[in-house]
């Protein structure tokens, strides 16, 4: 639990940002403190907040006041504006820093978000869909499922060093077609509950994967030889070394 300590790092992180959205006229969304059992070490998000900004000039204001600020020392900003956006579509600029008079160097967070963001976060009906489609596409990150073009390799390391089942993998959102990247018979598949037609429609596509591979490592080769292509010509010329 938070310690007397901790509480005064919090008295700092609410007054400074005050101050900072009071400087850059943006608005300033304070969150509660993590109280997360165990040990905290490695985790940079215990003590948090939000500043909502009407645009990027905003979003410049505050970083620049950071940066200029003689109170903290910054460890970290991560662009999920443009450099690192966020698969669920959340865009913002997270930055993490502590106060150089907190001898143990605690490590807060600070989220830089437009407000249209907010619209979506809060404003919307659909907040508790929008909420658990993030966190989805959170597990999957961790699963190293995230990345769908080298999903049927994470699949067929499942299958064969963790021994998960194609039942247990289609729960989990993975597709057919990933399946059978990763290994699974076509048995195994079906009975996992898949539908036939699925299965065939993910063996297409397969196929037709493979076929685009051959023909773009035939261009390929084509495009390696020694040689000049002639207009009205179906052949390479060889060229003289």
């Amino acid at each position: 639990p938070p310690n007397h300590r901790t509480k005064v790092n919090v008295f700092y992180f609410k007054d400074f940002l005050k101050r900072i959205a009071e400087e850059t006229k943006t608005t300033l969304h304070e969150a509660p403190l993590k109280n997360l059992p165990g040990s905290c070490v490695g985790i940079c998000d215990v003590c948090r907040a939000m500043l909502e900004t009407n645009n990027i000039q905003q979003v410049c204001w505050v970083v620049l006041a950071l940066m200029q600020s003689d109170e903290i020392e910054i460890v970290r900003i991560k662009d999920r504006f443009v450099s690192e956006p966020h698969p669920s579509g959340w865009r913002d600029l997270m930055i993490n820093f502590y106060f150089i008079r907190d001898t143990q160097c605690h490590i807060v967070e600070l989220q830089i978000v437009h407000a249209k963001m907010m619209v979506a976060r809060q404003g919307l009906p659909g907040h508790d869909v929008y909420a658990r489609c993030r966190n989805a596409l959170e597990l999957l990150e961790v699963m190293e499922l995230g990345d769908r073009e080298n999903r049927g390799n994470t699949v067929h390391t499942m299958r064969d060093c963790e021994n998960a089942t194609a039942a247990e993998l289609f729960k989990l959102g993975i597709r057919p077609k990933e399946l059978l990247q990763g290994g699974f018979q076509r048995s195994e598949i079906e009975a996992a509950g898949v539908a036939i037609d699925e299965i065939e429609r993910a063996e297409a596509s397969i196929a037709e994967d493979s076929r685009r591979i051959r023909e773009q490592s035939s261009f390929g080769e084509l495009l390696g030889h020694r040689g000049k292509y002639e207009k009205g010509s179906s052949q390479v010329v060889p060229q003289s070394p």
